[in-house]
This record gives C-alpha cells, structure tokens and sequence, in this order.
C-alpha cells in the first residue's frame, strides 16, 4: 500500500551508518521502489530506512509500504535484523556474468537482432483480438503481398551479391528473409483466399 512520507515514525535503529543514499536515489529514479519498506501499525519504521532517505530526496510524497502487526521491541528488533541480514549479495564473479548479459542484450549481434524482428513480425500477425470479418481479409490480402516481397528482395540481393556490394554472409541473411517474407505471404495469401470462398457461399 501507499503511505504518506510525513506520516512515517522513525526511531532509534540498530543500522547507523546509511551509505550511497544518492546512488540508490539514482536506482529508484529510474526503476522505482523495487521492495517497500516495512512499518508497523502505527506508521513507526522497521525496515528500509535508506530507501525512506532516498525517496525524501527525490521529492516523493507517498512511498510503497508493507504493514505488519509487531506485538513488542523483541520482534521489531528481530524483524530489522532479519531484514537485513538474509540478503545475499552476489559475487564478483555473478556481477561480471550478470553484467555481461545485459550488454549482450543492449547490443546484439546482426542475427540476434533478425531473428527479434522476425520473432515480433509473427507476434503481431498471430496476435489476437476482435476483428470483423472484412478486417481479416483485408489484413490477409495486404500481407499476402510479402510473398513478391520476399522474391524482389531475393533478386536485388543476388544482383548487389554479383556486383560486389554484399558479403556472401549478408546474402545466406537476406536470402533468409526472402524466404521468410515468400512463406508468410503464400500463408496469407490462402487465408485470403478461404475468406473469399466463406463469403461466397451461400
């Protein structure tokens, strides 16, 4: 739930030194609160006090919250406690691969990034939703026309291949998006054709 800041409580707490303030403000900026902080009934503060600091500084008025009923000092102290020392952070060597993976998605290599557009273009065709019927035929028959696509490409890439302009590779590539295109439109092409039949009979 959402708790008003200038409602929160805050007493004296076991942690007492409360390091980079400013670049977790920079991660909750960016991605928000990824875990809420914990009070108790009344609003007092158990857990997330760095967290509390850091939307202060970024102006936020309400904060993420979980509530929980504490029934003594005993078990608030506990639950600080606990809260903070089963995090587990990762090794150096889980930083490095973790590190690495992202930058591999943040820039892929030329096939990866075919085969996501390729992914994407079936996604929307197959995607579903509430259509009409003429809505149907009329998005076969505009996909259909990737099928001359898919040839015309297969040609003018063969044509630069000859000419030099192209690398056998990014020729194996087009010719592989050629087939692709053809594919789909014979596909919708069909569709199309099946849809006409429906509409003609009686």
């Amino acid at each position: 739930m959402l708790v008003r800041i200038e409602d929160i409580k805050i007493k004296k707490r076991i942690r007492k030194e409360n390091k980079s303030i400013d670049s977790l403000a920079d991660s909750m900026r960016v991605y928000g609160l990824l875990n809420p902080i914990v009070l108790d009934t009344d609003y007092m503060l158990i857990a997330g006090f760095r967290r509390l600091q850091a939307a202060k500084e970024l102006g936020w008025t309400t904060i993420p919250a979980t509530i929980i009923d504490v029934q003594n000092k005993i078990e608030r102290m506990e639950i600080e406690l606990e809260e903070n020392i089963q995090r587990c952070d990762f090794t150096k060597e889980e930083l490095l691969a973790g590190y690495e993976a992202l930058h591999r998605l943040k820039n892929p290599g030329f096939f990866r990034r075919l085969a996501e557009k390729i992914k994407n273009f079936f996604r929307r065709i197959f995607e579903i939703g509430e259509e009409s019927r003429f809505e149907k035929r009329k998005k076969n028959a505009l996909l259909s026309l990737t099928a001359p696509a898919g040839l015309i490409l297969a040609v003018i890439s063969g044509i630069l291949h000859k000419a030099s302009y192209i690398s056998s590779l990014l020729l194996s590539a087009l010719n592989l998006v050629s087939l692709v295109l053809f594919i789909c439109g014979i596909i919708f092409f069909i569709r199309f054709q099946a849809g006409s039949k429906k509409k003609s009979a009686p």
